[in-house]
C-alpha cells in the first residue's frame, strides 16, 4: 500500500517480483496531483513513478492509483471545493488516466476523505459526491475501460456510515 506516495522506490523491479511471489495481486498507492503537476499547467509522471508502475505490471501486479492532493495549479482548497478547483482536479485525473492507459485500470478517488488529515478544507460528503460526478465521466472518456473506486479508505470513525449515506 502507498508504494509511490510522491516518489518511486529503489529496486522496484525486485520488490514487485518479491511481492508477486508472495501472492500479492494489487498495489494501491497515492499518485498525488502534486507529483504530476509540479509546474502550473504542465503535467508529467516522474520517471521513477513510471518505473514502479511498469515494474508492477511486469510482475503481474495490478496498480490501483489514488487520485488526490494539490497540484501547482490547484486552488487553495484541498480537496477542491470550487467549480474551478474541481475542473483543475479533473484535468489532473484525465491526464493520469490517459498517461497510464494500458497499464493501470483501477483508480480510487481520494483516500480517507472523511478524516481531517486528508481533508484540510473541511469538504463534506456532498462535496465528495460532486467531485465523483465530475471525475467519473471525464476519465471514462479518456479510458472507457478504467474503473473508478469511490469511498476508498473511508475510516471507521463515529460518522462513517452516516457519511457514506450522505455520499450516496
Amino acid at each position: 500500500d502507498h508504494t509511490i506516495n510522491g516518489h518511486g522506490i529503489k529496486n522496484s523491479s525486485e520488490k514487485m517480483e518479491m511481492l508477486a511471489n508472495a501472492g500479492m495481486g494489487y498495489m494501491r498507492s497515492t499518485c498525488s496531483w502534486g507529483i504530476i503537476e509540479t509546474t502550473a499547467g504542465s503535467m508529467k509522471i516522474p520517471n521513477d513513478v513510471d518505473d514502479v508502475i511498469d515494474d508492477a505490471v511486469a510482475a503481474g501486479i495490478e496498480p490501483v492509483l489514488i487520485l488526490s492532493g494539490k497540484g501547482a495549479s490547484s486552488t487553495p482548497d484541498s480537496p477542491p471545493l470550487t467549480d474551478e478547483g474541481r475542473a483543475r482536479f479533473v484535468k489532473y485525473a484525465e491526464y493520469l488516466v490517459g498517461a497510464t492507459k494500458g497499464r493501470v485500470k483501477y483508480f480510487e478517488l481520494w483516500n480517507e476523505w472523511n478524516l481531517d488529515g486528508f481533508n484540510a478544507s473541511g469538504a463534506t460528503a456532498e462535496d465528495y459526491a460532486l467531485l465523483m460526478k465530475e471525475v467519473y465521466p471525464a476519465i471514462k472518456k479518456v479510458n472507457p475501460d478504467c474503473v473508478l473506486i469511490g469511498l476508498g479508505g473511508v475510516t471507521n470513525v463515529s460518522n462513517m456510515y452516516e457519511w457514506i449515506e450522505q455520499v450516496l
